[in-house]
């Protein structure tokens, strides 16, 4: 483990990363149970938009959950409405999942509520530092998603 000096200790960035994503969270959640989806719901809306007849093997990979947890998901989401099967045209024991219209209007609102939160975040951030706010949180996963290869790598 790399140990950084004195002063570099004493910022306690963490607290303020956490209490920012349970603020983001709380008001996000609130959007979601408007729409009637529950948390993480409207990734799956935004991942089969993106792969329409995505299966449920491919989206459980993209969205890095297992195949069990997707599909709890995915049965809740189709008896709301949001989500249809479609067997294969080829092969009928392969099921695409595909967008209902109103997951297609769920999805606008939600994206025009996410620019919203998003603007409210950086409200009084100049476009430069808004840049470097992006830059630095995206350099900030991309450390811990190193840290967290190398320790899978080392308890295996």
């Amino acid at each position: 483990m790399e140990v950084f000096d004195t002063e570099r200790q004493n910022i306690h960035i963490e607290p303020h990363l956490c209490y920012l994503s349970k603020l983001i969270k709380m008001r996000f959640d609130s959007v979601l149970t408007d729409e009637g989806l529950f948390a993480g719901q409207h990734e799956i809306i935004f991942m089969i938009d993106r792969n329409d007849g995505i299966t449920l093997s491919e989206l459980a990979k993209k969205m890095k959950t297992s195949a069990a947890s997707a599909s709890v998901s995915v049965k809740r989401m189709e008896k709301a409405g949001f989500i249809e099967r479609k067997a294969g045209e080829n092969d009928s024991r392969i099921v695409h999942l595909h967008l209902t219209e109103k997951a297609d209007k769920v999805k606008t609102r939600i994206q025009k509520t996410l620019n919203k939160k998003e603007c409210e975040l950086v409200a009084d951030m100049s476009d430069e530092e808004v840049k470097l706010f992006k830059d630095f949180v995206v350099r900030a996963i991309d450390n811990l998603e190193k840290s967290m290869k190398i320790r899978e790598k080392d308890d295996v």
